[in-house]
């Protein structure tokens, strides 16, 4: 499974940096094979705002704090969610939740029990 990030559009500056700075922390903890552990501090701390909100989650999940904060300014992060973006657009895919398996295209599912 692959997951391609899709950080909200439209909404308030605020929220538009929150999401785009999870899907940041999210790339650089699959760096260290924590994903899917970060995926989940994410959304149970989805109403924290604090700036060091991702580096206590990557401490918490065990990842190196130091790589961590060094992956987080990486350009080629920043670089892969645009890709992400442009990837979406291009299958005429501009909102969330969506599930594109082969090449058929699933919208508003939110578990793999929608999806059988």
């Amino acid at each position: 499974m692959k997951c391609i990030f899709f950080p909200l559009i439209g909404l308030t500056l605020i929220c538009q940096i929150v999401f785009s700075q999870a899907a940041i922390a999210s790339l650089c903890a699959e760096r260290q094979g924590k994903f899917v552990e970060m995926k989940k501090m994410l959304y149970d701390s989805y109403d924290n705002h604090e700036p060091e909100l991702y580096v206590k989650l990557a401490y918490k999940v065990g990842l190196d704090t130091v790589r961590f904060k060094r992956d987080f300014h990486d350009p080629l992060i920043f670089h892969t969610i645009n890709n992400h973006i442009e990837t979406l657009y291009k299958k005429g895919i501009f909102g969330t939740p969506t599930v594109v398996v082969g090449n058929r295209m699933y919208l508003n599912v939110n578990t793999e029990t929608e999806l059988s």
